[in-house]
């Protein structure tokens, strides 16, 4: 892939600001995480296989919009809780009792669409330790086997809960792709984790992406 066949918007902040809008979250990360209470209405009834901690998650969403914590949207929520029932096959290998994987609203998008990538790392083991506080910037995120993201990791700081698992941690920026050739694009994620933990040594699922021709009047 060319480079100029592709655009990445990325959200990024220096670690201060990081660390002191992360924080008024981590509580309430920590809660969303662990503690909400399952909404029965967020997920298919036919899903009896999907483990309780999954159920309703995520409870909220957030994103970095001018250098400001916001809630994502209500679609982008709706698109997070598809997580609980995708077949493994759909998410990323499990490694160390954890694993790391990323969908988007949809798999075919028009030229110049935006394509928005949400993250979400699992640990399935009660001895994994999950840092909540986010949203965590994203590292390591290629499209095409083309790094589209930064590979250098963020200072070591970190403020916020650790529960252990399971759980799912949906904490994490909201990647933004755009294409302006028609194709089909491949999107693999391995920065996972606060920066504290280096390279947790994980790679998601392949996400896969068709872009088609925009429409004519």
């Amino acid at each position: 892939m060319e480079p100029s066949a592709l655009t990445s918007v990325q959200s990024t902040m220096s670690v201060r600001t990081w660390r002191r809008q992360g924080i008024a979250l981590a509580l309430a990360a920590a809660a969303t995480a662990v503690d909400e209470t399952s909404d029965p209405a967020a997920v298919p009834s036919t899903i009896a296989t999907v483990p309780a901690y999954l159920l309703g998650k995520p409870g909220e969403l957030y994103e970095r919009k001018d250098g400001a914590i916001i809630r994502a949207s209500d679609a982008e929520l709706a698109t997070a809780r598809r997580y609980a029932t995708l077949p493994d096959a759909d998410k990323g290998p499990v490694s160390k009792g954890q694993r790391i994987s990323i969908l988007a609203a949809q798999s075919t998008y028009r030229v110049g669409e935006p394509v928005r990538v949400l993250h979400v790392l699992e640990a399935l083991d009660r001895s994994v330790d999950v840092f909540v506080m986010g949203p965590k910037a994203i590292r390591d995120e290629y499209v095409d086997d083309v790094l589209a993201s930064p590979i250098a990791r963020e200072g070591a700081a970190y403020d916020g809960a650790v529960p252990k698992g399971p759980l799912a941690d949906f904490h994490y920026e909201i990647s933004t792709y755009r294409f302006d050739t028609p194709g089909r694009h491949t999107i693999r994620w391995k920065g996972a984790g606060a920066a504290i933990q280096g390279d947790l040594g994980l790679i998601s699922n392949a996400l896969v992406v068709t872009v088609v021709a925009a429409e004519t009047p």
